[in-house]
């Protein structure tokens, strides 16, 4: 069984959030504040609203106000009632925008699907989160659909319950260590980390060799194909050399 991440895995979400928030610093930097400090404020309210809102539709909108508001207050300005606007606007077309898939999506799956179980594992807002999933064109290609708020050791375990997956004969590929990688070695999973760009809440530190069970691993791929050629080599062959095991002290 193979249980794929969907968002920065399967298709580019990363750099629709990168769009978005360049366009809104821009737009600060024309009303006069500094750029490093717009970028500093929204990171940091950004990631505070983790706490707060989560992954839901709200998260990213509400920190761009909350940017908006921060700054003008740092002038002792009051904030324009349009500003406030203008500032959501910035977040919310993200929602309504289709991600492109990544180019060797589709053949990546067609070539798995013959010998595992895909299911599709993504976190987020539901709505967001189904929407990308029928856009994309690839929910048939999976045995199983799960949309959760967020990736933990909880809602893993829960996923792998439901589908009655055998941790050690089960894989995880997707692009986030905070939620594809760590949580699915604590649970025995061998796991494939996609080279993507990810935002700062999903930069996590892989966990010390040895702390996991011996039948887990990690192993970095720069594209989904390189993905496929590991799964199917480590399952049915021996590993391809260019699968670069991330514990190997060796090969980092």
């Amino acid at each position: 069984m193979i249980v794929f991440d969907a968002d920065d895995t399967l298709w580019r979400t990363q750099e629709l959030y990168d769009e978005a928030k360049a366009r809104f610093f821009a737009w600060l930097a024309e009303l006069g504040h500094d750029p490093g400090a717009a970028v500093s404020a929204y990171t940091e309210i950004d990631l505070a609203n983790v706490a707060r809102l989560g992954f839901s539709r709200e998260r990213f909108p509400s920190s761009m106000e909350a940017t908006y508001r921060a700054l003008c207050s740092s002038r002792s300005r009051e904030p324009d009632p349009a500003g406030v606007v203008q500032a959501r606007t910035f977040a919310t077309w993200v929602f309504d925008s289709t991600p492109e898939l990544r180019p060797d999506a589709e053949a990546a799956l067609e070539r798995l699907e013959g010998s595992f179980r895909l299911i599709l594992f993504t976190a987020g807002d539901p709505d967001v989160q189904w929407a990308r999933i029928q856009g994309s064109g690839l929910s048939g290609r999976f045995d199983h659909v799960h949309v959760v708020a967020q990736k933990t050791v909880g809602t893993w375990r829960a996923l792998l319950e439901e589908v009655s997956a055998v941790p050690e004969r089960t894989w995880s590929v997707g692009n986030s260590v905070r939620s594809d990688i760590n949580p699915a070695l604590e649970l025995g999973l061998r796991c494939v980390l996609i080279a993507a760009r990810s935002w700062a809440y999903e930069q996590a530190s892989l966990p010390p060799e040895g702390s996991y069970s011996p039948s887990a691993g990690v192993w970095r791929a720069e594209t989904l194909t390189d993905a496929a050629d590991i799964i199917l080599s480590l399952t049915h062959g021996p590993a391809r050399a260019d699968g670069i095991r991330l514990e190997d002290p060796s090969r980092r």
